[in-house]
């Protein structure tokens, strides 16, 4: 299946072959059918191409910009967490040697289910609409999960769904101005959205005022909606006659300009941004909010727009992406057009390739066969695979080239592009998956075909599909571990030998670099809950959480009562600096305290390697998977219930 990506050396679309999508839990397999490129009302000013020379970049690297490097803070996050992940040679190569600047693309998705989870709430052949955001574009067959999906009613046809997104817009600009019969409003704004919440505003029959086509009135307005940094700009000299004193001002962007954020406050102005991905620089309360509500109010409506407030889309085919997106990033579109990609009604299916290397060998006894599914990262990779009693059978990459170069760095007997090879070739014994681009699909691929998976990394971001990964792997009863768990720290090792019964108390105090509501962070804090549990054989019986914040640290104090009568207590800080941790333990057998704890690669492959050899001789591992999944479980109730409280007390026995 042909996939749209960006190439990394020259900016424009090309195509490149992947598997079809498999179907995974808590999603669903959509034939796309169009695409509505909506990213140049959302890319920053800095970001857009002003000229034909910014798109070549030919005196010009992404580390060397004629903007000022706090102009570009989105590349410098990318370059640092590249440098971070993969090494300094990787993000040389992607970021020094690269001559053009990659950019993000949001599109809105129209398609039709082919295969769905069950209990999700939607069936197969229902049409549905999503958002996506990213540097390439959706192929004719994508895996999306069902909490970002929204129906289509059955009278709205695709071409007025496909306004979804920048329709999902204006319905929160309209919305947060409270709209109504008789109320005069203003809005400004070029784009879609401004054409679409004008097109709104007549609907309910308010008294609109077109900023950028009327020239000021004497009736001063209420309430001013902007969707683009121009009409902001426009505004600015305007707001003292055309703004009642303290007015409303719904800024349906991420950010005002500079002068348009002093003027608005020196005439009092009430201002509410309505920016579904906005970052509050300018606004502390604002915070991102979910596209899905305002989009399925828009679709319910779409139809009883007029249609001067329809705007034009310009049509262009799957085989010609990349002139679609030059046509889109060109500096002098017409405003209020838009470019949508109409996608073959058809999908030629690439098969799974599967290419053998020299002569198959066969399986021996108490040899353990590892498969690798990776896509970058491969020194890191050695360095936790154990090199006795371990040998690769199969490497998964997404393109043969890439599986290839893979084959030749582990020694595997194959590469393939598809997990199912690994599950039928009888030689597979564990699954290792490192880091790549889609590891919550193969993470469930390689769980459903009943093999044991250890994981470097977590393999989404979402709670929601991190829970879904240790369900599967506990209804299909397949043993789960996650590589850097802090119980492979020396530290802990120490800890074990210490220990003959349980402790009379532990105290375990760490700081994090990651926010509170993140995937990660819920992980780190369900360690340490694990590691209560490791130490006591049991669950705790009681449990009492505090949520304290200091300006951008976040402190979790929880206290875990024991059945026996001793407790632990965990002291989780988000948001710092720098990691730390510290561990102090009494016990019967004496008294242990450390700091800085750390996992190395070494402590990891020990890990490991006691995990396989569990496996190879047919023991349960060390941490099975339903200890995890209850920590995880504490974690989310912990998180959930200090959304509505500051001190809880929780039952977590059994």
């Amino acid at each position: 299946m042909k996939r749209p990506v960006q190439d990394p050396r020259t900016g424009r679309f090309t195509y490149a072959e992947t598997p079809v999508p498999r179907l995974a839990p808590g999603g669903a397999v959509i034939r796309v059918s169009q695409c509505l490129l909506h990213a140049a009302a959302t890319l920053a000013a800095n970001e857009r191409p002003a000229t034909p020379e910014a798109r070549t970049g030919t005196e010009t690297t992404a580390l060397a910009p004629a903007a000022k490097p706090e102009a570009k803070p989105g590349l410098v996050r990318r370059m640092w967490s590249s440098f971070r992940q993969a090494g300094f040679k990787k993000a040389y190569e992607t970021f020094v040697t690269r001559k053009v600047t990659l950019f993000s693309i949001e599109y809105g998705g129209v398609g039709v289910i082919t295969a769905v989870a069950p209990r999700s709430g939607f069936q197969i052949g229902q049409r549905v609409a999503w958002v996506g955001y990213g540097q390439d574009l959706p192929g004719p067959l994508v895996f999306v999960a069902t909490n970002r999906l929204v129906a289509i009613p059955e009278d709205v046809p695709d071409d007025l769904a496909r306004l979804a997104l920048p329709g999902g817009i204006a319905w929160r600009a309209v919305e947060a101005a409270e709209v109504r019969l008789g109320l005069p409003v203003g809005v400004g704004g070029q784009n879609v959205a401004g054409r679409l919440a004008r097109g709104l505003c007549q609907l309910a029959g308010a008294d609109l005022c077109d900023l950028d086509a009327a020239p000021p009135r004497a009736q001063r307005l209420p309430v001013l909606i902007v969707t683009d940094t121009a009409a902001a700009e426009r505004l600015t000299p305007w707001l003292s006659s055309l703004a009642q004193p303290q007015a409303r001002l719904i800024a349906s962007l991420p950010m005002l300009p500079e002068a348009a954020w002093a003027a608005c406050r020196a005439q009092e102005m009430q201002i509410q941004f309505t920016w579904f991905g906005g970052r509050g620089e300018q606004d502390p309360l604002a915070t991102a909010a979910s596209p899905l509500p305002a989009m399925e109010a828009f679709l319910r409506f779409v139809t009883a727009l007029p249609p001067p407030a329809r705007p034009a889309i310009e049509r262009h085919d799957f085989n010609a992406i990349d002139a679609a997106v030059q046509e889109m990033l060109c500096a002098d579109t017409a405003p209020g057009r838009a470019v949508a990609v109409t996608y073959p009604a058809t999908v030629e299916a690439s098969p799974a390739v599967r290419f053998d290397v020299g002569v198959a060998r066969p399986k021996l006894s108490g040899m353990v066969g590892l498969a690798v599914i990776a896509d970058t990262g491969q020194d890191a990779l050695r360095e936790i695979i154990p090199s006795r009693q371990v040998r690769a059978t199969g490497v998964v990459a997404p393109t043969p080239e890439k599986a290839r170069q893979l084959v030749k760095t582990f020694d595997a007997e194959y590469g393939t592009n598809d997990v199912s090879p690994l599950c039928s070739d009888g030689k597979t014994d564990v699954v290792l998956l490192g880091r790549t681009g889609d590891a919550f699909r193969l993470a469930c691929e390689v769980l459903q075909g009943r093999l044991p998976l250890f994981l470097t990394q977590l393999p989404t971001d979402e709670e929601s599909e991190l829970e879904e990964v240790f369900r599967l792997a506990m209804a299909q009863d397949v043993p789960l571990m996650i590589g850097f768990a802090r119980l492979t720290t020396p530290a802990f090792a120490e800890l074990k030998r210490l220990r003959t019964e349980a402790p009379s108390w532990l105290r375990y105090d760490f700081h994090a670099t990651c926010p509170a509501p993140s995937a990660e962070a819920t992980l780190r804090l369900a360690e340490a809950v694990l590691l209560a549990m490791s130490f006591t054989d049991s669950v705790p019986e009681r449990l009492y959480a505090q949520e304290v914040s200091h300006e951008r640290l976040t402190t979790l104090a929880l206290t875990l009562a024991l059945a026996d009568g001793s407790s632990v207590h965990i002291s989780a800080t988000f948001g710092a600096e720098s990691p730390r941790e510290r561990l102090a333990v009494q016990t019967p057998a004496g008294y242990l305290e450390r700091e800085d704890l750390t996992p190395s690669p070494a402590s990891q492959r020990a890990c490991f390697e006691g995990f396989l050899r569990d496996l190879a001789e047919g023991r349960a591992p060390t941490f099975p998977v339903i200890r995890l999944q209850q920590a995880v479980r504490t974690a989310l109730r912990i998180r959930d219930s200090l959304a509505f409280g500051t001190v809880i007390g929780l039952s977590a026995a059994g």
